[in-house]
């Protein structure tokens, strides 16, 4: 059952970024939006082991939506730090989305990370590289944000 809801949301998630990617950003209503309300400072999250830090997205539409939903993309997914799986709406015109991450063991050893999430994007040895993803999936469109920062636990 575990291996099935996770392989549902990479594909929730990949379906998300990619549409994001590939579309138009035109494609979407023009009052449709999705923030993430609580950035880390200056793009570093920094948590102590079995420290955690809740992360709210706000997403809104003129037209309703299928579904909204939150996840995790990870360079180094489950060094470092957690993330249990994301959060999602059902159908609506708004949602609030909740992302908790805890740190988990230290990232001091974690190598640099370079043409991560985008080509020439580079990350720091001892972080781990992360980002939140927020969309709304409608009829025939996505619309979605694509969040990076990183993750230090020392």
């Amino acid at each position: 059952m575990k291996k099935i809801v996770g392989a549902m949301s990479v594909m929730i998630l990949l379906t998300l970024v990619l549409s994001a990617w590939l579309l138009p950003a035109a494609a979407a209503p023009s009052k449709t939006y999705v923030k993430l309300l609580n950035p880390p400072k200056h793009g570093v999250l920094e948590l102590e082991v079995g420290e955690s830090h809740t992360f709210y997205i706000e997403v809104a539409s003129e037209v309703p939506y299928l579904f909204a939903a939150a996840k995790v993309d990870q360079y180094y997914p489950g060094r470092g730090i957690h993330t249990p799986g994301g959060d999602q709406a059902g159908q609506g015109t708004g949602a609030m989305l909740e992302i908790t991450i805890t740190g988990k063991h230290s990232t001091a050893d974690l190598p640099a990370v370079c043409d991560w999430p985008w080509p020439g994007e580079c990350w720091p040895a001892g972080v781990a590289p992360i980002a939140i993803v927020g969309g709304m999936r409608y009829d025939n469109d996505v619309y979605a944000e694509y969040f990076p920062f990183m993750v230090i636990v020392p």
